[in-house]
């Protein structure tokens, strides 16, 4: 069983600024942000990857999906404590299943068990689109927009287009969009009723909404321990600005920007 543990999960697409938000949650709560940990591609030593590799998958493989997941949490905790956070992204839940069965949205029912604060991060799609699209040509994975002239993808993928623009497909954008929705749905469909459940915005962090919310959840998930003092919130980080000037780099983004969803 997970012992005295408080999962905060983040549930989001790539590019949704989930790492960001992490931070907030490490230098504003003191909470442990692990990232992808469910990343096939992420060699750390406290990643699913590495904890498969260690334990020794014809092991693992004899175990319930329950009893892993416990197992692997319980031994993060010998590192962070009794409360963290880790990233799930859409396109890594395959990996999650380890083969037991077809049943992509496992991690969903095992969060729900464990009584895991679920955050949902939303991102506008165009920007989301756009900010893949970047990755594309740039070829610098996760790295911050912030600083765009310098290190974000925006910046690099306009020096090596070399101030020439390119057009976004359309058909392309609406299957990412149509995907991008029914992900969601799911979401709100196996988390409906969950108490630990909140969905925020990308947009409204960036806009200094009020977080109260956010750390209600997870102060009752954390089954009404006192976890943080009053006024924790003036501790969280903000964006002075976003550099999201994705004109630079595509000529079409406004055409994508007018569509209604």
């Amino acid at each position: 069983m997970l012992t005295d543990k408080v999962i905060v999960a983040t549930i989001t697409h790539q590019r949704s600024g989930s790492k960001w938000f992490g931070s907030i949650l490490r230098s504003g709560l003191s909470i442990g942000s692990l990232g992808e940990i469910f990343n096939p591609d992420d060699t750390s030593l406290l990643s699913f990857r590495a904890y498969v590799q260690n334990i020794g998958f014809d092991k693992i493989v004899r175990k319930n999906q329950y009893e892993v997941l416990d197992d692997y949490f319980n031994g993060i905790g010998v590192f962070f404590g009794k409360i963290f956070n880790f990233d799930i992204m859409f396109n890594q839940m395959d990996w999650m299943t380890l083969g037991w069965n077809g049943n992509t949205k496992f991690i969903y029912e095992y969060l729900r068990s464990r009584n895991a604060v679920v955050i949902a991060l939303v991102r506008n799609p165009v920007d989301i689109f756009c900010s893949v699209k970047a990755l594309d040509i740039s070829k610098r994975p996760h790295v911050s927009e912030l600083d765009s002239d310098q290190r974000g993808s925006i910046g690099i993928a306009y020096q090596q287009l070399e101030g020439q623009k390119v057009s976004l497909s359309m058909e392309e954008f609406y299957k990412f969009r149509e995907n991008l929705n029914e992900n969601w749905q799911s979401v709100r469909k196996y988390f409906d009723g969950h108490h630990g459940f909140v969905e925020i915005c990308y947009e409204d962090l960036i806009n200094n909404v009020d977080l109260t919310s956010i750390i209600e959840k997870i102060t009752a998930c954390g089954r009404y321990v006192k976890l943080f003092e009053n006024g924790i919130i003036s501790a969280f980080p903000r964006l002075l600005k976003v550099s999201d000037d994705y004109e630079r780099i595509f000529d079409n983004i406004d055409d994508l920007r007018s569509l209604k969803y």
